[in-house]
């Protein structure tokens, strides 16, 4: 049980926060790891082998599944009360083009200066991503500014300049760019609605 812990301290911490320390059960798997199952007055949490995925289920009917992958990624699929599904990925280079966007091309591998994440739910698309470039705020700007096509807003604040608004297939997006480490941050947030 203690490998396990390890790898999932946050979720354990959380949980039992807000579960008041519910009944745990542990089983020990053929393969030596270990299955870790919650329940609670509102539903039940299992941690499966080796703490890389998560079974989650409610008493109102909703119910969500993560997995962490190997390659640092991490996949969630899931229903709300009402059976409407949803996904999830983090981790994963999101494609921009399903927001009416291009990816920015010169991008720089630094530590913890990216992330992504990326949902489908009932209502719609999005998308949240960050990462950093040894471009210039005015470049990265730039860049997204010519791919707005509607309701377009620029302006700037301490150093920072952003830009929102539309693009050619009705997604709303907000892009920011701002100087740390001698890098510029580049944050995107994207959205479409289902029709």
């Amino acid at each position: 049980m203690a490998n396990l812990a390890k790898s999932i301290p946050v979720a354990l911490t959380c949980f039992f926060l807000c579960a008041c320390a519910p009944p745990v059960k542990v089983e020990q798997e053929t393969d030596g790891t270990e299955t870790i199952s919650m329940n609670t007055k509102g539903g039940s949490m299992t941690f499966g082998k080796e703490g890389n995925n998560v079974d989650i289920k409610s008493e109102d009917g909703s119910e969500a599944h993560a997995k962490s992958n190997a390659d640092g990624t991490t996949a969630m699929t899931g229903k709300d009360k009402d059976g409407n599904e949803f996904s999830m990925q983090s981790g994963k280079e999101v494609d921009l083009g399903k927001f009416g966007l291009q990816n920015y091309g010169n991008k720089e591998k630094s530590n913890g200066a990216s992330s992504s994440v990326e949902a489908d739910t009932a209502e719609g698309k999005s998308a949240n991503l960050t990462f950093a470039t040894k471009d210039s705020i005015d470049q990265v700007i730039g860049f997204y500014e010519k791919q707005i096509a509607k309701d377009k807003s620029t302006y700037s604040a301490n150093g920072s300049k952003f830009v929102s608004g539309k693009t050619s297939n009705g997604a709303e997006v907000f892009i920011s760019a701002s100087a740390s480490d001698g890098l510029t941050q580049v944050s995107i947030s994207a959205s479409l609605k289902k029709s």
